[in-house]
């Protein structure tokens, strides 16, 4: 051995003893083949020759690093982990890759998030089993299956909700108030309607004229009980107007509703007083 090397073992040695830190035993032994090991992928990456995938050493170095790490906490005794951790992480492991190979390969008949959902059904499935098997948890008999059926109902009744769009017709709600309106508020009918038609207008009003003058001179001299004492004219015109009655029946309702007297004697001034009385 040089003095050099003496001087350097010797520089080792002394900051060994006056360091406060102390490294893992092998330390450097390990760290002199990390050191190697990376040269070495450094080497290979270097070389133009060798024909390799895009991005392989780096995957590669990538999986080493991960592997030194799991022996690195397999060994490490310090940090407890549950019982079958790395067993069961390598089944969820697995699991998710199985479920990207599914969601690249599907077809676009499947519906949008239709492995998303899946996803989370399973989770959560896996959950209820979890909490079915804890003894310390006191639930109702059959308390886990109804919420099953509970969160199945409410997806179904979401997906449902958000296929169908709900509409009503065109200005439903403005028609709505006056269908209302018209069911519970009663028109009142009108009392007198508009005669468009003059003829049958003076017709009919001839005909009550008739009818009133007959009345008239039958009530003084008789006095009987007239039924239509309290019926005004305009009333009586206003419905023949409406009724649209013909000549046969004018004098219909005149032989009918008024007996005529023949021994009826009227004086000319009898009936001219008559007609300023009422006005015609």
């Amino acid at each position: 051995m040089s003095n050099r090397h003496e001087k350097v073992f010797m520089n080792i040695e002394e900051s060994k003893i006056k360091s406060p830190f102390t490294v893992p035993e092998g330390y450097f032994g390990k760290l002199e083949e990390n050191i190697l090991a990376e040269v070495n992928i450094q080497t290979l990456k270097s070389i133009q020759n060798l024909k390799t995938p895009t991005g392989y050493f780096d995957q590669l170095e990538d999986e080493i690093l991960s592997l030194a790490k799991i022996d690195n906490l397999r060994k490490n005794k310090s940090i407890a982990t549950p019982k079958e951790y790395f067993e069961d992480l390598e089944s969820q492991i697995i699991s998710q890759v199985n479920i990207e190979k599914l969601k690249d390969s599907a077809k676009s008949e499947v519906p949008k998030a239709y492995f998303d959902e899946m996803e989370d059904m399973i989770f959560s499935k896996v959950k209820i089993e979890k909490l079915k098997d804890l003894k310390e948890n006191k639930t109702p008999e059959g308390f886990f299956d109804e919420l099953e059926n509970q969160i199945l109902a409410k997806v179904k009744i979401e997906s449902l909700t958000k296929g169908v769009q709900l509409s009503t017709p065109s200005s439903y709600f403005d028609r709505l108030e006056e269908n209302i309106l018209s069911q519970t508020v009663e028109t009142k009918k009108a009392k007198f309607t508009v005669v468009k038609n003059k003829w049958v207008y003076f017709r009919n009003a001839a005909a009550i004229l008739l009818i009133g003058t007959f009345s008239v001179l039958v009530y003084k001299q008789n006095q009987p009980k007239d039924e239509f004492a309290e019926i005004t004219s305009e009333e009586m015109i206003a419905y023949l107007a409406e009724e649209n009655l013909t000549d046969a029946d004018l004098s219909t309702l005149v032989t009918e509703t008024t007996p005529i007297h023949e021994n009826v004697e009227l004086t000319e001034q009898e009936i001219e007083k008559y007609l300023k009385e009422n006005d015609i």
